[in-house]
């Protein structure tokens, strides 16, 4: 039986979030080769290999280096186990920053990729290591799109009410000194309800009129997030 494609296309990726890197992720941290392109690009790619890409911090790195190896690119399985994905993704963060020399990251994910990566704040100690947090769309309260594919253990992580989306939402929803923000529209069609993305303490950003993958080609959104990323 062939796994159905799943809608959300998670990103986490840094001070510039409307580029990746080209090519496969390696286990090891640093920049895949090529040429970086937009995340439209990265869309045709199997769903079942997500992407988050990371970037550090510009601290004690000499700028060669940091041109180089700005962005980096944590794969996860969305059919897997979102609990996991955000201890992998933990594990990543560490050996980003012990090869790059840098305190802290920053990381813009999409639709799943905000459970992922909110669980690694927040239940991982993970907050200390992440300057700026951006949600894409980001799942971050549930979507009860989530029960079309609920024989996944994510998919049921992510129906509003379950004992993951409950946890994930307990106490404060920004901790830490990492500075949060979100875009979220009423267009987008796969986050149900749409407000499900608003994180209570984050820079809450209401787009008019945007679809679920359409933020990804976005260049009003994405400067948007250039800029809460500098700041």
């Amino acid at each position: 039986m062939q796994r159905p494609e799943l809608p959300w296309r998670s990103h986490a990726s840094p001070h510039r979030p409307v580029h990746r890197r080209t090519g496969r992720a390696r286990a090891e941290p640093g920049p895949a080769r090529g040429r970086r392109t937009r995340h439209s690009g990265g869309l045709r790619a199997r769903l079942h290999r997500q992407r988050l890409e990371l970037d550090h911090r510009d601290v004690g790195v000499p700028r060669r280096r940091l041109l180089e190896q700005r962005a980096f690119a944590y794969e996860y399985n969305s059919y897997g186990n979102n609990i996991t994905n955000a201890q992998g993704l933990a594990t990543y963060v560490s050996q980003v920053r012990a090869r790059t020399g840098a305190a802290q990251v920053d990381i813009v994910n999409h639709s799943m990729g905000g459970l992922v990566s909110l669980w690694y704040l927040k239940q991982l100690g993970g907050a200390q290591y992440v300057r700026h947090l951006a949600s894409i769309a980001g799942a971050n309260h549930g979507t009860t799109y989530a029960s079309a594919c609920l024989v996944y253990v994510t998919c049921q992580q992510m129906y509003p009410g379950s004992s993951f989306i409950t946890t994930l939402s307990a106490g404060d929803e920004t901790p830490g000194s990492t500075k949060y923000g979100t875009w979220y529209s009423p267009c987008d069609g796969i986050i149900i309800p749409y407000t499900s993305t608003v994180l209570s303490g984050a820079t809450n950003n209401y787009v008019a009129c945007q679809t679920h993958i359409g933020y990804l080609t976005d260049t009003v959104t994405l400067a948007q997030i250039r800029s809460f990323l500098a700041s």
